[in-house]
């Protein structure tokens, strides 16, 4: 999980040997770039770099401390990778060498979902969005109360923020909070949307429609 990674990492001195039992790791290796037995590999392509890597967990090397990114040329791995909670999946170009820094022959697919939320308020921003830096999001649930949902700043062009802004200052029930598509990755373990960002209204949509139903399908990170 996320979370858990980044306690690990900021874990110092004698704190990190408690956090190897509350929280054992792996690390997991997705390419190689030098072989104990062919030196420097960053001039091969991708699916003879990955032969290597695998030879070296075949040969046991590391003594199990370590392994390897699952992999596969099955278009739906995507999607397994997406239902098991996964963050997505990195598209690897085979006949590439490795190059440092962002290239065309890896793209990342992050596994986004969307929802519809209501925005609840605003928060101010900086700058140009003085007035308006975040939306504030909620969800009904099972009873009709309304859950918190965290708050969204992506996403918005400065136009739209001040027409959220007019929208929120002009309502006078919850029958007026604007209705708000969102993209969002998954949740956090507070139940907060993660990295959400705005995409639209949703005025074909109802008051009612906007229910926490919509997160089941949103893995918790």
């Amino acid at each position: 999980k996320f979370q858990d990674i980044a306690w690990r990492d900021k874990q110092r001195g004698a704190k990190v040997i408690k956090a190897m039992q509350d929280c054992p790791v792996q690390f997991m290796a997705f390419d190689i770039l030098w072989h104990p037995g062919h030196g420097d590999v960053r001039h091969l392509p991708y699916i003879q770099r990955r032969e290597l890597l695998v030879s070296l967990i075949l040969a046991g090397m590391g003594g199990g401390r370590w392994s390897i990114t699952q992999a596969s040329t099955d278009p739906k791995f995507y999607d397994v990778i997406r239902s098991l909670g996964g963050e997505g999946v990195v598209a690897k170009r085979y006949t590439a060498r490795y190059e440092p820094g962002r290239r065309s022959s890896w793209l990342k697919y992050k596994a986004a979902y969307t929802l519809s939320c209501i925005g609840t308020g605003y928060e101010p921003g900086k700058g140009a969005r003085a007035q308006f830096g975040a939306l504030y999001l909620g969800l009904l649930d099972e009873v009709g109360g309304l859950v918190p949902m965290g708050k969204v700043g992506s996403g918005f062009t400065l136009p739209e923020t001040l027409e959220m802004k007019a929208i929120l200052d002009k309502a006078t029930s919850a029958f007026d909070l604007p209705i708000v598509e969102i993209q969002t990755y998954n949740l956090t373990r507070d139940g907060k949307l993660r990295m959400p960002v705005y995409l639209g209204q949703r005025t074909d949509l109802q008051f009612y429609d906007c229910t926490v139903a919509q997160l089941e399908h949103l893995p918790t990170t």
